[in-house]
């Protein structure tokens, strides 16, 4: 201000020695009219300088406005699909618990089904082993009995070939079910012993998920020869092993690990591997029992023909001994 009163040749020292307001509008008036004009136009000047001022910071609020609105969109967006987000990520986890629900329920279904049909090789194993003891004993009764009826029809006990070959090929035939039953018992009791303390690998850093699948196993061959684990076999029992599984916290370590269910299916597949060898072995064993009791049987035949034929000989034969008495 004082600069532009300088410019109009007014200084700061003639305003201060005005002595009274009349003074001091004598001294306005004596300027002239040039002067009084230049000083509207700098007011003017200014005036529009800060018009484009204003208009510039209006402009820049409706552009910060306007970007706050854009934001705020933005953010409404976001907030959408954030809950989209949760509602998808918890739709994939119900859908992969479902699908590890399915796979454990075949699971125990083929444990189940896998550790009956065990069950009934193991019985069958037991009835073999009886018919063996009792084809051993039938054997060497067998043989007993016809050295006896030989003594007492022809009054010797030599065995003919014919009949000496059947009985050693019982007697071979029951050596082989022998072999047969023990090693049918060796694998049955292997297969047993391994799902009955089954060791699935670790599929996580905590013990639940793998120890709740492996008690599962072990309740289901435990004792085989007994009754099956209710508790393992029983409808709800799949629901209540992937409750296990999810944990107390919430935790759904295996239900959400596409490993651990391979590896469930790849164990179940083993089980039922080993378990169809098992099932060989018995057949072989039963196959061998067949022919020891068809050899068993042959055996009394060529005794019971023997004893008949000793007992009444042939007619020639009766010819020539009662010819040879008279001579």
């Amino acid at each position: 201000f004082k600069h532009h009163l300088e410019e109009i040749n007014i200084t700061t020292s003639t305003v201060k020695f005005c002595k009274s307001s009349d003074e001091l509008s004598s001294l306005f008036l004596d300027v002239d009219a040039d002067a009084i004009r230049y000083v509207a136009k700098l007011k003017t000047d200014e005036f529009l300088k800060t018009n484009r001022t204003l208009a510039g910071l209006w402009a820049l609020a409706e552009e910060v406005d306007k970007n706050a609105s854009s934001i705020s969109a933005n953010l409404e967006v976001i907030t959408k699909n954030s809950d989209n987000a949760g509602k998808l990520g918890r739709a994939a986890k119900t859908a992969a618990e479902a699908a590890v629900t399915n796979v454990l329920r075949h699971l125990m279904s083929r444990l189940c089904a896998t550790a009956d049909r065990l069950r009934m090789l193991q019985n069958n194993l037991m009835l073999l082993n009886a018919d063996a003891r009792s084809m051993r004993k039938s054997v060497s009764w067998d043989e007993t009995q016809y050295i006896a009826v030989l003594k007492n029809v022809s009054g010797s006990s030599d065995m003919s070939p014919y009949v000496e070959k059947g009985f050693a090929f019982a007697v071979r035939m029951t050596a082989l079910l022998d072999r047969e039953l023990e090693g049918s018992k060796t694998r049955i009791e292997k297969v047993t012993a391994r799902y009955g303390t089954a060791k699935l690998g670790r599929v996580d850093a905590g013990k639940s998920a793998h120890d709740a699948v492996r008690d599962a196993v072990a309740k289901g061959f435990a004792g085989t020869h007994e009754k099956p684990s209710e508790d393992v076999c029983a409808a709800n029992a799949t629901s209540e092993l992937v409750q296990k599984l999810r944990g107390s916290s919430g935790d759904s370590s295996l239900l959400g690990n596409a490993s651990a269910i391979a590896a469930l299916s790849s164990f179940a597949m083993g089980m039922n591997d080993e378990l169809a060898i098992a099932a060989k072995r018995i057949n072989e064993a039963v196959m061998r029992a067949a022919e020891a009791n068809k050899a068993l049987a042959e055996a009394v035949r060529r005794v019971l023909k023997e004893a008949a034929w000793r007992r009444c000989p042939p007619l020639y034969r009766q010819l020539l001994s009662a010819l040879s008495g008279r001579w």
